[in-house]
């Protein structure tokens, strides 16, 4: 018995389409809005190159066609997806894109070009790799497009190092990369980055003389596509005072974060948290409350935001909880890519019943008395004074109690 006709089978899709739809698929994330009034919905094919842009992040991949024409982006996309074997691109008579496949005939809406910003990358001037990929990614868990601040809405990159908060955790990964200083770059652009498909190859910018920093960087990808950004004006404040301080790490007390996840269903906070006890995880400060979950070797004395506290558990393979009453620093990553930061503790933590003394140093020896950041060979090591360290802070206010955050 033959098989039902269609069933199970992909649909054939004409090459030139598929490769002209990877080539969109990659500028989309510099398009913005669905609406054919908006040229930020639009795409600019010319010179062999497919290019769109929102104005501050801009996005180019080489296609095949020869067309000076600029389509309505997801039109175009959804024309290309439809095409099936065949295909034919053509500017009709009244400027638009006709689109001809098997069945499908199809008529894309074009803006004039002169009417669309003509946009340009910054051409390659380092050599950069996918570390800058794993930093966005890793950073990125922190920064969000929504962040009321722009310390919150972006990502530092600097020479070696990148750096993300939420402002009441903040991350920073060693790439290693000699780069130009002080990059604050677009969360936006970064999960684009992060995302897109293919290798980085080269880094390119463009110098910004009134604010001595860059204006715009450009990363490139292997096969000549690349994505852009105009870099925010704004300066972060100077991280070393939060990062750079001493600290004695030592090994994660053994299903810790296990017991977090556990017992932060338990919490009646509207922002959920947890409360480290002696030797325990517990949803509220009262073991006649709620839930706990038991860590052999945990301290007592902190209470994190639960949401916080885990999100940063994959970069964690150390981890101080008693040097500092405020906040607890950690560091892991891998050898040649050493992750570092740090996270606030909520006010109202558990009385320990014997509270450390001194230092920390006496129960927590691995760091050295030093920073506990050993920049990989080649690199510059970071250094700071402990006594610039931020305030107190708490739920409420996070790093936001450091003026220099404000």
């Amino acid at each position: 018995m033959a098989a039902p006709r269609g069933r199970g089978r992909p649909a054939k899709v004409n090459s030139q389409a598929e490769q002209l739809s990877k080539a969109l698929n990659f500028v989309a994330s510099a398009t913005e809005g669905n609406d054919p009034q908006n040229f930020k919905a639009y795409v600019r094919l010319e010179g062999n190159m497919a290019i769109a842009s929102t104005g501050q992040i801009t996005a180019g991949h080489p296609i095949a066609e020869e067309l000076k024409l600029c389509p309505h982006l997801e039109r175009l996309k959804l024309s290309l997806l439809k095409c099936g074997k065949t295909l034919v691109l053509t500017e009709t008579p009244t400027g638009q894109l006709s689109v001809k496949g098997d069945k499908l005939r199809a008529v894309v809406p074009c803006v004039p070009a002169h009417d669309m910003p003509v946009f340009l990358p910054d051409q390659p001037v380092a050599v950069v790799d996918d570390r800058l990929k794993e930093a966005f990614k890793g950073c990125g868990i922190l920064a969000s497009e929504a962040g009321e601040r722009v310390v919150e809405a972006s990502l530092l990159l600097e020479a070696n190092t990148c750096t993300g908060t939420n402002g009441y955790a903040m991350l920073q990964f060693w790439h290693g990369i000699d780069l130009p200083p002080h990059m604050v770059l677009p969360k936006a652009f970064t999960a684009a980055i992060a995302k897109a498909e293919g290798t980085l190859t080269g880094f390119g910018f463009s110098w910004d003389n009134t604010l001595n920093k860059p204006g715009s960087i450009t990363l490139w990808f292997e096969g000549g596509s690349w994505l852009k950004t105009q870099c925010y004006s704004d300066r972060w404040p100077d991280v070393a005072r939060i990062l750079d301080i001493q600290s004695f790490p030592a090994d994660v007390p053994a299903g810790l974060f296990d017991a977090v996840e556990a017992v932060e269903k338990f919490s009646d906070d509207k922002v959920p948290s947890v409360f480290f006890a002696e030797n325990k995880v517990m949803s509220h400060p009262s073991p006649e409350i709620g839930a706990q979950w038991e860590v052999p070797g945990l301290p007592a004395g902190k209470r994190f935001n639960s949401k916080m506290f885990r999100q940063a558990g994959p970069f964690v393979n150390s981890i101080d909880l008693t040097t500092y009453a405020d906040k607890a620093v950690f560091f892991g990553g891998s050898d040649t890519a050493p992750v570092r930061g740090v996270i606030m503790g909520m006010t109202g933590g558990v009385v320990a019943a014997e509270p450390p003394q001194g230092t920390g140093a006496e129960n927590y020896a691995h760091g050295g008395g030093d920073s506990g950041w050993s920049a990989p060979e080649g690199g510059s090591h970071m250094t700071g004074d402990p006594s610039d360290d931020m305030e107190d802070g708490s739920a409420e206010d996070g790093f936001n109690a450091n003026p220099g955050w404000g």
